[in-house]
């Protein structure tokens, strides 16, 4: 492409220079710049792009998009008003603006996007397409799958990405899309064919700082990029939400809404328990009975919104049964690690107050007497979380190990200490003030070594007991200030269960 021609896909740039020349490729990094590239300066939280302008000039960049004026010799830039709305729409335009021919369903909300986005891909599977799938844990198609950076990829990235799935003749696209990748932009160059909310609780304040800016971001996929998709968008929202409902209000395009308690599309005389899940779906059309593996009320809501999403694409009940029937938990989440010792011991990703409350919510229908939960908090990220998912395990756990997530460059202990204060307002005593008066609940205790706290849960852990290990799910690293180290729990949990075997 002309520098021209990507000038006229930018009606608000202001140009400088002589926009002869072409383009070979476009990136947003100066170091990857070089002769033929164009170089978009975006402005970030850690590094503002505009401070590596002359590098991308140095290495042969001729053409630049920036939000300031920027003039060399023989240089043609395109000055704009916000440079991340810019690149999406280059990137778009780049590949071909591959989301006009390939089906696209967004999800987004704070918990529930990975499971959703899971059982929608298995009942579309079910139905015969071909489906791609990005998200927190991978990004894949069929013959192709890799360990996903981050939810949902940079634009440049991600257009790439979905130019890849269509020409691999994947017919439906699955995106769990992330408040970080609406705020910023990334996937303001797709037209998508549906957009689902899960719900909102609090999650990224680090970033966002308030509730009212993290709705609005994720309110930007149905009020902001649905209207402008090139097809016959629609929204499929949780209307038992509160927040949910704030969305329905303001969005200008088709809604269904789902959920339990209300909905267009809703479950009704549920059977929930560790077994798995049966239900009637129910809408003003039909009702339909489904089955499902996954357990936990929480799950529930995603069947019904993958449910919703699927029947309004016109996909046949019977594909959206058998999908819901065939979806098996995804890595990381409630997963069971199987054991002889008659422990119960999962594994999920929960790392908010509202996650983790719901899983141990789940975990206590088993009618155990005892469970065990084992968790920490990110850190550089929302510090308001912790005190919030000390109380969410207070009110819901026996007994509480607390420990390190990733801390990053965060002291663990520090983390922790701002943990504590939600547990003792549950009631719980730290175990080595066990005898403390007026102790009318559990324990906890504190072990930053995570491998040391999963044994110490597991090793404490009688026949019939519960043992969750929270936070990090399917990750397998952990991140310390300078070091990232191999780190899974799941095989964290399968040792010690094999260490506690050969003592009993």
């Amino acid at each position: 492409m002309t520098c021209a021609q990507l000038a006229d896909l930018l009606t608000d740039a202001r140009p400088c220079g002589n926009p002869a020349g072409d383009v070979a490729f476009i990136t947003a990094d100066s170091r990857r710049a070089g002769p033929g590239s164009l170089f978009v300066a975006l402005r970030g939280s850690r590094a503002d792009g505009h401070r590596f302008l002359d590098d991308a000039y140095r290495r042969g960049a001729r053409a630049f998009v920036t939000e300031e004026p920027y003039q060399r010799d023989g240089a043609f830039s395109l000055s704009v008003p916000d440079a991340r709305a810019a690149l999406a729409v280059l990137a778009a335009a780049w590949y071909g603006e591959p989301t006009r021919r390939l089906g696209l369903i967004g999800i987004t909300g704070t918990n529930g996007k990975t499971t959703t986005a899971h059982i929608i891909e298995t009942i579309l599977s079910a139905a015969g397409k071909n489906v791609g799938m990005i998200g927190t844990i991978e990004y894949r198609y069929p013959g192709y799958s890799r360990q996903a950076q981050r939810t949902t990829p940079d634009a440049l990235e991600l257009q790439e990405l979905l130019d890849r799935m269509q020409r691999a003749g994947v017919d439906w696209t699955v995106m769990e899309v992330s408040s970080h990748g609406l705020d910023q932009q990334r996937v303001d160059g797709c037209h998508f064919d549906a957009a689902v909310f899960t719900n909102l609780t609090p999650e990224h304040l680090d970033y966002h700082h308030d509730m009212e800016s993290y709705h609005a971001s994720k309110q930007r996929l149905f009020t902001a990029l649905l209207p402008r998709s090139a097809k016959q968008a629609f929204a499929v929202i949780n209307a038992d939400d509160p927040a949910g409902r704030r969305i329905v209000d303001r969005c200008p395009v088709r809604v269904l809404t789902c959920g339990l308690e209300s909905g267009d599309v809703r479950a009704r005389n549920a059977c929930v328990s560790l077994e798995g899940i049966r239900a009637e779906i129910v809408s003003a059309q039909e009702s339909f009975e489904i089955t499902s593996r996954l357990v936990g009320v929480f799950n529930l809501y995603n069947i019904v919104a993958a449910a919703a999403v699927c029947r309004a694409l016109g996909i046949g009940v019977e594909a959206v049964q058998a999908g819901i029937t065939q979806a098996s938990g995804v890595p990381g989440r409630l997963e069971r690690i199987e054991n002889d010792l008659g422990i119960l011991v999962f594994v999920d990703y929960a790392h908010t107050a509202d996650a983790l409350a719901q899983v141990l919510a789940t975990l206590r229908d088993t009618g155990a007497e005892t469970i065990i939960a084992v968790f920490g908090c990110g850190g550089d990220r929302d510090r308001g979380k912790r005190p919030e998912m000390g109380s969410a395990a207070g009110r819901l756990s026996t007994r509480v190990i607390l420990t390190s997530d990733n801390p990053r460059s965060e002291d663990p202990e520090s983390i922790i200490a701002q943990i504590e204060p939600g547990l003792l307002a549950q009631g719980f005593v730290r175990a080595d003030a066990a005898d403390a008066p007026g102790s009318r609940k559990g324990l906890y205790c504190i072990e930053p070594d995570r491998r040391q706290a999963i044994r110490q849960a597991i090793f404490s852990a009688a026949p019939g007991d519960v043992v969750l290990i929270a936070g990090k799910g399917h990750e397998t690293t952990q991140q310390f200030a300078r070091e990232q180290f191999y780190f899974d729990d799941r095989e964290e949990a399968r040792a010690a269960l094999k260490m506690s075997a050969r003592h009993t």
